[in-house]
Formats: C-alpha cells, sequence, structure tokens
C-alpha cells in the first residue's frame, strides 16, 4: 500500500505537466487534490485497520569505508499522523486552490505538479528512515516550494520566493553537517551535531530569530500558503528535532534546554505580539503559527528532565502541539481562501463583505479557537499536557505562556466575532473604506486576473 502512496502522486505530477497547456489547470489541480486525499484515506484505513508498520523499501544505497547507508521508508505508529497530516492537508489546501482557479485558465500545470511533488517529498522525510538522506529531501521540498511559487505568478517580483528557498537550502546544509558530526561521535552528542540539528530545525520550524521565512511563505495567496506552510519544512523540519531530542534523552546538556526555553518564550511572545499588529488575515495565520511554535519548543526543553511517572513524554507532548499548529493553520489558511476570493483581499480594513461566509466561516472560528486553546477544541488539551509539565519542571514559565496567549487571543478577538456574524447572515465586515469593482480571484495579483 505505501507504494501506491508515493507512486500516484508521481504519475498525477506527470500528467500535470504533460497536459498543463491542453486541460484547464482547474481540473489538474482537482486530480491532483484528490490523489493526495485518496492517499490520504489509504493511509488512514490502514492505520484503523492495524497494518502499521508499512515498509515501501528496506536496501543499502550507498557504502562508504566501513559504513553501510540504507534508504528505509516506513510508516508506523509515530510518523502516520504527521503523514496524514501532509497528505489530507495539503489535499484540502490544493483543492481550494483549484477551485480559486477561472474554469477556462490553462498552462498552470506546473504550479500543481510542484506543490504535489513538494508535500511528497515531505512525506517521504516524515517515513524515512536513513539520518543521511533526510537533507537531500530537505533540499528537494525546498526547491520544489520555491518553483511551486514561482509558478503561481501571484508573488512576481518579491524576493519572498527567494528567501523561503535559501531558508530551507540552509536548513538542509546545517542537516548534512549534524548528520556528518553524528557519525563522527556514535557514542554521545557531539556538540556542532547539537547545535547544527537545532538550528535546522528551528530554520524549518520559523521561530526566532529565524522567522522571516515564515512571514514570506504567508504572502502567498492563502490556498497556496496553506499547502506549503504548515504541512512542508515546518512540518518536516519539526518530525526531526523531536525524534532527536527523543533519541538523545538524558545525553542532552542543560544549556542546550535553557536556550531552548529562551527561544520557546521569546517565539511565543514576538509571534503573539506580531499578530497583534497586523491587519492582513494571511499574516496573522502566519503569526499564529509561529507562536505555537514557541510551545513546541518550549515543550522539547523538557528532554531529558526527570519528570513523574504518570506524565507524558516531553517528545509526545511537542508532537501534539505541532499537530494542532499544523491543523489550525491550514483550517485557517482554507477560510482565508474563499474570504480573499470573494472580498479580492485579506486586509481587514479594506474587505465589505456583502454575503455570508457559510462553512468557511465556521472553519475560520474552529482555527482559531483551536490556536488560541479555546475550550472544546484540540487546543486546550495540548496546552493543558503542557502546563501539566511546567508545573513540575517551571512552574515560572506558565504565566508568560498565559499572557502570551492572550495576545493571540486578542488578535483573533475581532476576525472570531466578525466571521461569526458573517456566519449567521450577510454583513459587511472589517469595512473602513469602499471596495468596489474588485472580481479577483484567490491568486490576488497573478496572471490569472487576466482570464477573469
Amino acid at each position: 500500500m505505501l507504494t501506491y502512496i508515493f507512486a500516484l502522486p508521481l504519475i498525477a505530477a506527470l500528467l500535470c505537466l504533460a497536459l498543463s497547456d491542453r486541460v484547464p489547470a482547474r481540473w489538474l489541480g482537482i486530480g491532483a487534490a484528490v490523489t493526495l486525499l485518496a492517499c490520504g484515506v489509504a493511509l488512514l484505513s490502514a492505520r484503523m485497520t492495524g497494518q502499521l508498520p508499512l515498509t515501501l523499501v528496506d536496501r543499502a544505497w550507498l557504502t562508504l569505508d566501513d559504513r553501510i547507508f540504507t534508504l528505509a521508508l516506513v510508516c508506523d505508529v509515530g510518523n502516520s499522523g504527521f503523514m496524514l497530516l501532509a497528505l489530507g492537508g495539503g489535499g484540502l489546501a490544493l483543492l481550494a486552490l483549484a477551485l480559486a482557479v477561472p474554469p477556462t485558465v490553462r498552462g498552470f500545470g506546473g504550479l500543481f505538479a510542484s506543490a504535489l511533488l513538494a508535500l511528497v517529498v515531505v512525506v517521504a522525510g516524515l517515513a524515512n528512515r536513513d539520518a543521511t538522506l533526510l537533507p537531500f529531501l530537505w533540499a528537494l521540498a525546498a526547491l520544489l516550494i520555491f518553483l511551486a511559487l514561482r509558478a503561481s505568478g501571484a508573488m512576481a517580483g518579491s524576493d519572498a520566493p527567494m528567501i523561503v528557498l535559501m531558508a530551507g537550502l540552509g536548513g538542509a546544509l546545517l542537516a548534512l553537517g549534524a548528520v556528518l558530526a553524528l557519525s563522527a561521535a556514535p557514542l554521545g552528542v557531539a556538540p556542532l551535531a547539537l547545535i547544527a540539528w537545532t538550528l535546522a530545525g528551528i530554520l524549518a520550524l520559523g521561530a526566532l530569530p529565524f522567522h522571516a521565512p515564515t512571514q514570506a511563505l504567508a504572502q502567498a495567496p492563502a490556498a497556496l500558503a496553506g499547502a506549503l506552510l504548515a504541512p512542508g519544512l515546518p512540518l518536516l523540519g519539526g518530525w526531526a528535532l523531536i525524534r532527536f531530542a527523543a533519541a538523545q534523552g538524558n545525553t542532552l546538556p542543560a544549556g542546550w534546554r535553557i536556550v531552548l526555553v529562551l527561544l520557546g518564550l521569546l517565539t511565543l511572545l514576538a509571534c503573539a505580539a506580531g499578530a497583534l499588529d497586523t491587519t492582513r488575515l494571511r499574516s496573522l495565520v502566519g503569526w499564529q503559527f509561529g507562536a505555537q511554535v514557541g510551545l513546541v519548543l518550549l515543550a522539547l526543553a523538557q528532554s531529558g528532565t526527570t519528570l513523574s511517572a504518570e506524565a507524558a513524554a516531553p517528545a509526545t507532548i511537542a508532537s501534539a502541539l505541532l499537530a494542532n499548529a499544523t491543523i489550525a493553520a491550514i483550517a485557517c489558511y482554507l477560510a482565508v481562501a474563499v474570504l480573499e476570493r470573494r472580498a479580492g483581499t485579506d486586509d481587514m480594513a479594506e474587505i465589505d463583505l456583502r454575503e455570508p461566509l457559510g462553512l468557511s466561516g465556521l472553519v475560520l472560528l474552529v482555527g482559531a479557537a483551536s490556536a488560541v486553546g479555546l475550550p472544546g477544541t484540540w487546543g486546550l488539551w495540548t496546552r493543558r499536557w503542557l502546563f501539566d509539565q511546567l508545573a513540575q519542571i517551571m512552574p515560572w514559565a506558565t504565566p508568560i505562556v498565559l499572557a502570551a496567549s492572550a495576545l493571540l487571543a486578542l488578535a483573533w478577538l475581532m476576525p472570531l466575532i466578525l466571521s461569526g456574524i458573517a456566519f449567521v447572515a450577510p454583513r459587511r465586515i472589517f469595512r473602513s473604506q469602499q471596495v468596489a469593482g474588485q472580481t479577483q480571484s484567490c491568486l490576488w495579483g497573478s496572471p490569472l486576473l487576466r482570464h477573469c
């Protein structure tokens, strides 16, 4: 079954490229999205019926001196959840992007092929068991994301795609350096490997001081950002950092934990303040994702510490927080994509919405509520587990986390209230000036406008 999960998207990507000028881009995008969703359903079925672990390949691919490098792609209980997020979440985002394309537009098969392959490479990285192969998959995913951003045409003249590419390649180089350093010190944690692996992880996650790539990617159309931001390199790099911290265990030095705590708190506070300061919904979701990354780092910082027997492992809590951040970001971007297509902009100071948001308004409400951690959402439980952990190790950090969460909730207050109003009845929301004659598609500012 794992063979089909990787083979079908490759076939779909080749068809997108071959039929780009012959078939409308909307249908190519729908086909790419359905392929990812079908693969996600197949993986979910395998997980629910107890067929895990699944192994695609397990063979030696390189021999260097006395060391043998093995290519092994395995889907097990630990990584299948993140693989489902990449397949399901990415598929839904690609579907939203396809529906935003005008029915007669052609020539954008490369966009859907690049985005589809980027998500498949991320899934391969999540299933990969050979640390030496991970940096190459990391770099390939960064290149495909760059190509997707360029192919969309929505960021022409912007440096954002190059910023995303340089950050991805930088993370891949750091991961390669960490792998080489670990191979030189297999019995312990080499300081250079620890530093390189940590930098690669926080660079992929978009934590401070590397949040600029996240905001650069957030400039893309909402549906495209939903497909490439959270389910992309942050998911791959975050999972790699979680696995690394869990594997090292008690050998992690206290200094590393202190640095990670400081980075987590600074990222949480700075991104919550950034969310409060912006008026662009796409940027707001990017800041929200960054704030949740700060919580992931806080949970990981407890790795190697002595916890009570009934306490959850730091890697488990960090994985749950990363999953919640990914789900919330995808949900919010899907809702913003609909709003952006109807209003022609995502700027809260200019939106003039004359029809109800309907289901998309409810999705935005639920996604933002989970990101904030309101009762009844998955985000509440992940924060509760984190607070239980902090109460044992560093209770002084709990008020800081609560204060940052309050800032994030305040940033979402007006969008949440007004999306709830628009879900019930048609209302003009976020109106500060008259906006007329806008019939733009979700790919706002792209060459697709010529065909609207």
